[in-house]
């Protein structure tokens, strides 16, 4: 794919790769800490407008999770991961998210 800021290409490589993890776009969001449970969904319907590309925060969690560099996610360019470094990636997202929850857990049963 050619490079590009286009918000549309975006998107499309957005989804290309949440599809390829085999996340639902809620559970990507989950996972990579968004504000909402819907805003994975609303990036890639074009709800949420990428006039000036996405938030720092929600690339770093997005790629974090997909297993992908921001420039690659943001403009295509540089290689798109291999399906293991994608997997690999989801699994280690996964993990923290089990951890972080049961931290909450406990601390929450302390204060109970």
């Amino acid at each position: 794919m050619e490079p590009t800021n286009d918000p549309d290409s975006l998107r499309a490589r957005l989804r290309a790769l949440r599809e390829c993890a085999g996340l639902s776009a809620r559970e990507l969001s989950r996972l990579a800490g968004l504000r909402s449970p819907g805003h994975v969904s609303l990036i890639e319907s074009g709800e949420i407008r990428l006039v000036r590309g996405m938030e720092p925060a929600t690339v770093r969690g997005l790629c974090r999770v997909l297993g992908c560099d921001a420039a690659h996610l943001q403009t295509g360019e540089g290689d798109a991961p291999t399906l293991a470094e994608i997997m690999a990636a989801v699994t280690r997202a996964r993990a923290r998210h089990r951890k972080l929850a049961r931290a909450a857990e406990r601390t929450l049963s302390r204060g109970a």
